[in-house]
């Protein structure tokens, strides 16, 4: 079985269980990373805009093709 490990988990946990779940990868090993922390800066950006202008937080909707 193939494990993609979580970005809360350890990068390390994916050498330390290669051995019961062989070709696992953390998603900081991905193309999923470079979209994770675009996503999260678009986020954070966001917040930050709508803290400043005092209203209700957006809701974002990031779709990749």
């Amino acid at each position: 079985m193939k494990l993609l490990f979580d970005a809360n988990l350890s990068p390390k946990l994916a050498g330390r269980l290669a051995e019961l779940f062989p070709d696992s990868v953390h998603v900081s090993d991905t193309p999923f990373a470079r979209t994770a922390r675009v996503e999260e800066l678009l986020r954070r950006h966001a917040i930050r805009i709508a803290e400043l202008e005092q209203s209700p937080r957006p809701v974002l909707v990031i779709r990749s093709t």
